[in-house]
């Protein structure tokens, strides 16, 4: 029987999380401040507004998927449930690269009915035509991070969507930021360290579900169904968070100017740093939770 060294896990896991966030906040504090200077408050806050969007939306088409992932992966992969999980992930990220792209798809659609209606955004068509991407490697970045946080790889999870995404985000900004690119080069930036990102935890995940025993077993019809109530109840839950977690940005952008969003962004990054710390815990010890009742 494999002995379950829990504090050991916890603590190595924790410790790695913390620097993962100590490396965040000594590159992206300062990066922050450069991107803040070279674009101006004018061109961070329509970068703003757009991230909210892409927010807004992301949230709207997770469909509690991702939170599913942290609560049964660890069950499964206790009981040797090596099917469930192949299912689990396949279908969800199925569905999740579908709903992404057909919402990217009609974004290009709806692009000249957003800019009849908002000008102020009509002179950065080919930006907000980028940014678009943004939708589909956010959610499935999201997705393959959880998944990866369900078999409690935090160390991998932590490479790609911190030191990695971050190192190249960086290095990008810097160079086109430089180059005179202005808002369409940081957006570049964000969009290509996104990639590699997705990327990296893409084939971490599949290399763990890779290594895990072939069986014959199915997933039961009870199984499908606790997926998918769990999934629901995330997913409603998580609503009320999504409509109204950017509304601040999209109401001072509408009623005050662009560049009063800009300053909020710069306020709302600097109030986040201690709520960094706070979930590193959260993280770690989570997919420990229904991996316990399994084992007993």
């Amino acid at each position: 029987m494999i002995k379950h060294n829990t504090p050991s896990q916890l603590g190595g896991q924790a410790a790695f999380f913390l620097i993962g966030n100590v490396f965040t906040l000594i590159v992206g504090l300062p990066l922050q401040i450069y991107v803040a200077r070279s674009l101006g408050a004018s061109n961070l806050g329509v970068f703003s507004l757009l991230e909210g969007g892409v927010g807004l939306i992301s949230g709207l088409i997770g469909f509690g998927l991702a939170p599913t992932l942290v609560k049964f992966l660890p069950q499964h992969l206790e009981n040797k449930e090596y099917s469930c999980i192949r299912m689990l992930v396949w279908k969800g990220l199925q569905i999740l690269t579908m709903s992404s792209l057909i919402v990217f798809a009609s974004g290009w659609v709806a692009l000249p009915w957003i800019e009849e209606h908002w000008p102020q955004l009509q002179e950065y068509h080919i930006s907000i035509a980028l940014m678009g991407l943004m939708v589909p490697l956010g959610i499935l970045m999201f997705y393959l991070g959880q998944g990866l946080r369900g078999f409690q790889e935090i160390r991998y999870m932590v490479i790609g969507s911190s030191f990695l995404q971050l190192t190249v985000k960086a290095g990008l900004a810097i160079l086109l930021l430089s180059l005179g690119m202005d808002l369409f080069g940081y957006i570049t930036a964000v969009v290509l360290s996104m990639v590699v990102a997705l990327i990296w935890l893409g084939v971490g995940l599949l290399r763990k579900i890779r290594s895990m025993p072939r069986d014959v077993a199915k997933a039961d019809e009870s199984v499908k169904k606790s997926w998918f109530n769990y999934a629901k109840i995330m997913y409603g839950g998580s609503l009320l968070s999504v409509l109204t977690a950017n509304m601040d940005r999209f109401l001072i952008g509408l009623f005050a100017s662009v560049s009063s969003v800009g300053v909020l962004a710069v306020i709302k990054q600097l109030q986040q740093l201690p709520v960094m710390f706070l979930q590193m815990f959260l993280t770690v010890a989570a997919p420990m939770f229904p991996a316990a009742p399994a084992r007993d």
